[in-house]
């Protein structure tokens, strides 16, 4: 179940992560229009390790609940932390406001966690 989890969160980024108007980018064209979306530099930096959080951290936790049979709960709401301080910024990072993928990553982050945490 926490695989099925590690995927869902990695199909969902392919849904827009940032919707405001006519920005409706994916996590495959944000890393390269972050700069349009966040205008404060510290928020860009931050959103551009967010992004790539985005990615490594499900990967990280497959690997984990692949080699152990079942990923620590330490690990497995990292993806959840992740979702939520990448909202953060988003709203914080004025007009744009997250996406629909942004918000299933972090409705399916905490179905992974409670799934792990449950087990």
């Amino acid at each position: 179940m926490t695989l099925g989890g590690c995927l869902a969160m990695l199909l969902v980024t392919f849904l827009s992560v940032v919707n405001v108007k006519s920005y409706h980018w994916n996590i495959l064209e944000l890393p390269h229009k972050i700069d349009r979306v966040v205008n404060h530099t510290a928020y860009n930096i931050i959103g551009k390790v967010l992004i790539a959080a985005l990615v490594v951290f499900p990967l990280l936790v497959a690997l984990v609940a692949w080699l152990k049979g079942r990923a620590p709960k330490s690990v497995a709401v990292l993806p959840l932390f992740v979702a939520l301080a990448f909202i953060v910024i988003l709203f914080m990072a004025r007009p744009t406001s997250p996406g629909i993928g942004l918000w299933l990553y972090a409705v399916v982050a905490v179905a992974t966690f409670a799934i792990t945490f449950k087990q």
